[in-house]
């Protein structure tokens, strides 16, 4: 799928909701965009993945110069006319969409929880409107797995030769039926990618990307899944307090019980699993324990 233009809309939403047009361009550019919610969805799902700081510096300055220079000197629109920030998400529990003008306007009261961008975020969008574009496609490893959504993007420049493309992309699969065969199908994307060119670099919590040792994986795995399910109920208990004996809660997916299944799936007890967890952790007691999973990524 072609995405053009790619650019992260949410915000846009919110100066309008403030009735603060868009530049003309860039509203010429977004409109069909802004009209089509699942290509939204798309546009900040692979938005999201995408984290420059993980590639090197001197490849994200020359991939987005084009930005560099269109941002100076531009007349398209003036940087006073728009918000010194936007933000939008909950405090203290309540949906909030606020356009900022200043400092004192950002409220500091309660607990907020959402995305915030900055004047110069929000500047830089109207760029990545007008020159970014790129393509996505979507790979399903298995059935219960998150699907690996894979995109590209660039900025437009005066010859298609200079075009530098960059992109990310993460999926978990510890959670899957046939976990095996889908964390390796997971796998074999990622050489795929990398046999054609496409892939820069990759990490896989479960080690098998680097050894292709798939008892070791299962090991790994295994433990990472003994923690979830021990977890889980705990967290459950915590939301179903915080509730109350008048809040209703519903529970979409028991991450407690399917991560035991899998477990077993893999053809390891309980015990064993919960064995090996104790031996990831006693690996990680120094430096502290970081978190992870039966993920797969890459960029």
């Amino acid at each position: 799928m072609k995405l053009d233009p790619m650019v992260h809309p949410l915000f846009f939403q919110v100066l309008e909701q403030h009735h603060i047009p868009l530049p003309l361009a860039v509203a010429d550019r977004v409109r069909d965009l802004m009209a089509d919610t699942p290509l939204m969805m798309t546009c900040m799902l692979v938005g999201t993945e995408f984290n420059p700081e993980e590639f090197p510096g001197g490849l994200v300055r020359r991939w987005d110069a084009p930005t560099e220079e269109l941002l100076t000197g531009t007349t398209l629109w003036r940087e006073e006319d728009y918000p010194l920030c936007v933000r939008e998400g909950r405090l203290d529990g309540k949906r909030v969409a606020e356009a900022c003008w200043s400092e004192e306007g950002i409220s500091q009261e309660g607990e907020f929880s959402g995305i915030t961008c900055y004047r110069a975020g929000i500047i830089a969008a109207f760029a990545d409107a007008l020159l970014r574009f790129g393509y996505v496609f979507h790979v399903n490893p298995g059935e219960g797995a998150e699907t690996m959504v894979v995109g590209l993007s660039g900025y437009r420049r005066p010859s298609d030769h200079d075009m530098i493309w960059l992109g990310a992309s993460h999926a978990k699969t510890q959670y899957a039926r046939q976990l095996e065969r889908t964390h390796k199908n997971a796998v074999a994307t990622m050489d795929i990618l990398k046999e054609v060119g496409l892939l820069h670099s990759a990490v896989d919590d479960s080690g098998y990307y680097e050894h292709r040792d798939w008892d070791a994986a299962r090991r790994r795995i295994g433990a990472e899944l003994a923690f979830a399910g021990l977890v889980a109920p705990m967290f459950s208990g915590l939301v179903k307090q915080a509730a109350g004996t008048d809040g209703e809660v519903t529970v979409i997916q028991d991450h407690a019980g399917t991560a035991f299944d899998r477990v077993q799936d893999m053809g390891m007890s309980p015990g064993e699993a919960v064995e090996a967890l104790g031996e990831l952790v006693r690996e990680h007691e120094a430096p502290a324990t970081e978190g992870g999973g039966a993920d797969a990524g890459q960029r």
